[in-house]
């Protein structure tokens, strides 16, 4: 019997800076689909980089992939050290094609992540458009290097 283990790496960041401490960078897309040559299957990949959130303030991330064939899609998160998550949430909404809004389907509170300032989550698809909403409970402004998507489309 051939066994195949892979191992990635995680590697975590011990501190990072703020280029421009209370300045909040222009939020940039980054799209690439790869089809695996194993199958007739391919990877989203969708990162969203460099934005910041006053208190109270919510900032929307629409995905430019089409998810229809997927069954979940992987969200993750990533901010400077210093950066505090715990009153922060992630919003998920989706709708397909034919419909005129979106519906929020589920919730990610900060609290619930893996690090205080980093952390993912896996949520069902529920239509082909997704938009995550960022919200920030808080009372200090957060900024963040990342946020990304992750899905198998079949």
């Amino acid at each position: 019997m051939l066994k195949v283990v892979l191992v990635f790496p995680l590697l975590l960041p011990l501190c990072a800076e703020q280029q421009n401490p209370g300045m909040s960078l222009p939020t940039t897309t980054e799209r690439r689909q790869a089809p695996r040559a194993t199958d007739t299957s391919r990877s989203i990949f969708e990162v969203f980089k460099n934005f910041t959130l006053s208190p109270g303030q919510s900032l929307g991330f629409d995905a430019v992939s089409d998810y229809t064939g997927a069954d979940k899609a992987a969200v993750a998160i990533q901010c400077p050290a210093s950066t505090d998550l715990r009153n922060v949430q992630l919003q998920f909404f989706w709708k397909f094609e034919g419909a005129d809004f979106y519906a929020g389907t589920d919730f990610v509170n900060g609290t619930s992540l893996a690090h205080p300032n980093m952390g993912g989550a896996v949520v069902a698809v529920f239509g082909s458009s997704l938009r995550i909403e960022v919200k920030n409970n808080g009372t200090l402004p957060v900024a963040c290097n990342q946020l990304t998507i992750y899905a198998v489309v079949r």
